[in-house]
């Protein structure tokens, strides 16, 4: 990772490549093929990596990853994930601001074929634990920060800056997942009733309209094109 000072002008470009990415893969305005094979998050993810690993496809706080090391740092968490029984069928929750780690734990819990479960951390004790208990996600992925507030739930919590997933896990990708997967949960309204979370798999986020999904922009949009 780059941790020097980046050109002020170079910095809301290098902010929205991986959101130009992903925009590229969703562009209906253009796009009069919409029959093309589907394909997952993580594949596409990886053609990206392959055809231009050195470019920026991140920057947040002044530290940049290139598309190389975001892929790195996402497969090495995957490894982990995975040994937690994290597939394709499974939950995985991710509590975090949004921030660089986000993104990279999105990636992790896509590459083991798992759906990730967003918990935003401005949701009150209830709020979380309705949603672990609905989900009944296999481990959670967050920060020191915010570890103790899934401390006493029945599931392991990964930090994400825990050095050990850097020397212990290998860089290399798990077998790309099954477009037909779930990618993610969204509880729409956690606070009125009891909601019913909303499913979206990897073809729908590869082949959705965005004016017809505004789930899918809010967070993969939002996430990285915005944020990070």
């Amino acid at each position: 990772m780059n941790q020097t000072a980046l050109d002020e002008r170079a910095v809301p470009l290098a902010r929205t490549q991986l959101g130009v990415w992903l925009a590229q893969q969703t562009d209906f305005s253009n796009s009069t093929d919409r029959t093309a094979p589907a394909v997952s998050v993580p594949q596409s993810f990886s053609e990206q990596v392959a055809r231009a690993p050195e470019a920026i496809a991140l920057v947040s706080n002044g530290t940049s990853w290139t598309y190389r090391e975001l892929e790195e740092a996402a497969n090495r968490l995957a490894h982990l994930v995975a040994a937690h029984n994290a597939g394709p069928g499974a939950v995985v929750a991710l509590m975090f601001e949004p921030s660089a780690q986000a993104i990279i734990a999105m990636l992790a819990v896509l590459k083991t074929g798992a759906t990730y479960l967003p918990i935003d951390p401005a949701l009150s004790d209830a709020e979380v634990a309705f949603l672990l208990d609905d989900a009944a996600p296999k481990a959670a992925i967050t920060v020191t920060t915010q570890a103790g507030r899934l401390a006493h739930h029945d599931l392991p919590v990964i930090d994400i800056n825990d050095p050990v997933i850097n020397t212990s896990y290998p860089t290399h990708a798990l077998p790309h997942p099954n477009p037909d997967n779930v990618a993610y949960i969204l509880y729409p309204t956690v606070a009125t009733g009891s909601p019913k979370g909303l499913a979206v798999t990897h073809h729908n986020i590869a082949t959705q309209n965005p004016s017809d999904h505004r789930s899918i922009w809010e967070i993969w949009g939002g996430f990285l094109r915005t944020h990070a």
